[in-house]
């Protein structure tokens, strides 16, 4: 696995398999109380990892240019 760095921020720009592919515009479709960003909030995929079970993505939010955030599957889905 390849791990860039951005500052105090490390992150994978690799692809899991069966992943949503890297680049692609997403959505927020789940949020929890402590999330920085509520449903609807758009982004795009930076990176991905999985452990065969679970696959988490490496995101950038609209809200937050150019900081790579960590996202668990179930809280995003492709932009329509």
């Amino acid at each position: 696995m390849k791990f860039k760095n951005k500052g105090p921020i490390v992150f994978t720009t690799d692809q899991a398999p069966g992943a949503i592919p890297n680049g692609t515009p997403i959505v927020k479709v789940f949020s929890e109380e402590r999330d920085a960003n509520p449903v609807g909030t758009t982004g795009v995929v930076l990176g991905s990892m999985s452990d065969g079970e679970r696959t988490g993505y490496f995101v950038e939010w609209q809200t937050m240019p150019g900081v790579p955030v960590f996202v668990a599957e179930f809280k995003i889905g492709r932009q329509q």
